[in-house]
């Protein structure tokens, strides 16, 4: 701590929980005491659980916790004696298949709610630190906003669980790091830290703060809040819109249209799944570009598998419905024809030319006498 002061630096958050009282520890009281910096606390919520170890702080001043914001079973925060203005809460929200792309914005706790780091961070930075939760009412509105004054005109969306999405939009390497052994031995680079939000956190996978990013199955846990602290500066948080659903299914419904017109209109029947496929490339494309230009999560995956899906049972339906055809139309000829001529022409594809070749062949032409007055003296059947 002393040292990144030294380095210049403006503010210091800390992605590590000082749970256990340790000799010694009057020392780093006094200098946080005396640096302010941010520090951190975690909740149990989806992991279970009822730890109750060291002191909370840096509770909200709302009256209430609200919704949509969860209620922790327990947590693990700095020991009693470590008391700080601003501490934050690192909790991740782990998807199903162990990604990080959420993390609960406040989490409550015995009737308190309690920031999470980089919001802290925010707020440690203004003398105003009152947040305030809005519902979104308009279409392009976030379904939960929190706004104040260091959060700009538009706030920070929050998702229908009052979730902050972790944008993920800066590579790992865009962040500049430095080790805490040449930071400590004065090898730091002059100015590197001057007027910088300096970011601490563990990146030994031993200490088991380790996750599963779109980066990499193991990465370091600090990645997380470096990510929404750069989103929530440049304002650019992505979030869902309340008209996402809208447009999904208006995607899907105007994909399922193309794709009936082209079976409408006989179009070759490999075009049809070819067509789905397209078509979610360029729902992809769009949401993208809405992510990358908007901050917008329309969201693509679902109306794209839903049209490929359809286009691949269109496909098969038609083409087994050209192969019934076929084969109606090669046992009526065969009634007729020799078998070969009757495969020649119900599986050949149709054309205009006209495909003629020279055989031998026998013809046998037999008359019954009187056959022609016979049929003139009698009904068709």
């Amino acid at each position: 701590m002393q040292q990144i002061a030294a380095a210049g630096a403006s503010q210091q958050i800390y992605d590590i929980v000082f749970t256990d009282p340790r000799p010694g520890d009057a020392a780093l009281v006094q200098v946080a005491q005396q640096l302010n910096p941010v520090l951190a606390q975690v909740f149990a919520l989806e992991q279970g659980g009822q730890p109750s170890v060291g002191q909370l702080a840096g509770a909200l001043d709302w009256t209430a916790c609200y919704a949509p914001f969860l209620e922790a079973s327990g947590y693990l925060a700095n020991f009693a004696g470590l008391t700080v203005p601003n501490v934050g809460h690192i909790t991740p929200r782990v998807a199903s298949d162990g990604l990080v792309r959420h993390q609960p914005a406040v989490i409550c706790h015995q009737g308190k709610s309690y920031p999470a780091l980089g919001l802290a961070a925010l707020m440690a930075a203004s003398s105003e630190s009152k947040l305030t939760l809005q519902r979104g009412n308009q279409w392009f509105d976030a379904p939960w906003r929190l706004t104040a004054p260091i959060l700009g005109r538009e706030g920070v969306p929050l998702d229908e669980r009052g979730d902050l999405r972790v944008s993920w939009r800066l590579h790992p390497d865009s962040f500049v790091s430095v080790s805490a052994a040449d930071l400590l031995a004065g090898r730091a680079p002059p100015g590197l830290l001057e007027k910088a939000w300096v970011l601490v956190g563990s990146t030994a996978f031993g200490l088991n703060d380790s996750v599963a990013t779109p980066f990499g199955g193991i990465s370091a846990g600090v990645q997380i809040h470096a990510q929404i602290m750069a989103a929530l500066i440049d304002g650019r948080t992505p979030y869902t819109p309340r008209i996402a659903g809208v447009g999904q299914t208006l995607a899907a419904a105007l994909g399922l249209v193309l794709l009936l017109l082209l079976r409408r209109r006989r179009f070759p029947v490999y075009l049809l799944p070819l067509a789905a496929a397209l078509w979610g490339s360029l729902l992809w494309v769009a949401h993208a570009v809405l992510l990358t230009r908007h901050a917008l999560w329309i969201g693509w995956a679902n109306p794209a598998l839903y049209i490929v899906m359809t286009g691949l049972f269109l496909g098969i339906l038609e083409h087994a419905k050209s192969r019934l055809d076929r084969d109606r139309l090669y046992i009526h000829l065969s009634s007729y024809l020799p078998a070969p001529v009757a495969a020649a022409l119900a599986l050949q594809p149709p054309s205009g030319a006209i495909i003629a070749s020279t055989q031998q062949v026998s013809v046998m032409f037999a008359d019954i006498r009187n056959f022609s007055a016979y049929l003139e003296a009698r009904p068709p059947e």
